[in-house]
């Protein structure tokens, strides 16, 4: 399974997929720019159920999207101490647990 790579776009400020770090932002099109000094890797195990509802990712309290079901994310950082908070909610409606 390959990581997805997610970013933080340091123009618009959405979080989005892309394939490389050197792409361009898929919303307001602007070029990323982003280092490759360091990465946090999460995965989401799957459920046996097939059925989950949705995770919220926060690092250092802005929000990063979502993780589904059986995903594997790689979110390029720069090297340093982070927060990593995830909340769930079925509607997408993100709380604590």
């Amino acid at each position: 399974m390959s990581a997805k790579i997610r970013i933080k776009c340091p123009h618009c400020g959405e979080a989005k997929n892309v394939l490389s770090v050197n792409d361009i932002c898929p919303n307001c099109k602007q070029p990323l720019g982003l280092s490759e000094e360091g990465s946090i890797y999460i995965y989401r195990q799957g459920s046996v159920y097939g059925v989950a509802g949705g995770f919220g990712l926060f690092i250092n309290n802005q929000p990063y999207g979502y993780i589904g079901n059986k995903e594997l994310l790689r979110i390029p950082l720069k090297f340093g101490t982070y927060i990593i908070h995830s909340a769930v909610g079925m509607s997408r409606k993100c709380r604590d647990l």
